[in-house]
């Protein structure tokens, strides 16, 4: 298939996997992330008769310099690990990935969505 060859502005949001999920004990950062999947809905139909395209990425556990003390202490990296498909900690790269997909020409008829990226976390 040939490339696109108008070009869309993307607009690509951070939610989290925790976005569907209800955890009473985090229940700003469960419902905020949601209202970041609404929002992306929301841009995506108001700016797709302008070229934009909006998506949102909801990582799971990513182990990162500010997680890794987190991860650090005893039996975490186990408990996280358990329910997840893929039997490892994300790393920045696999978001990074994620986003320079839906940002490329490749993506150009994708537009209003969330794309998971947690391992199958939200599957387990």
């Amino acid at each position: 298939m040939p490339p696109s060859t108008s070009r869309s502005a993307p607009v690509i949001q951070e939610a989290s996997s925790e976005a569907r999920n209800s955890a009473a004990s985090g229940i700003a950062h469960t419902t905020s992330k949601a209202a970041v999947l609404a929002m992306t809905r929301c841009i995506a139909d108001a700016g797709g008769p302008l070229g934009i395209r909006a998506f949102s990425l909801s990582p799971g556990p990513v182990e990162t310099p500010g997680t890794a003390e987190m991860f650090a202490a005893p039996g975490v990296t186990d408990a996280v690990l358990a329910p997840l498909l893929i039997k490892r900690l994300g790393q920045p790269e696999d978001v990074v990935r994620a986003a320079l997909f839906l940002a490329s020409d490749e993506a150009s008829w994708i537009t209003g969505t969330d794309l998971l990226v947690d391992g199958g976390m939200i599957n387990a």
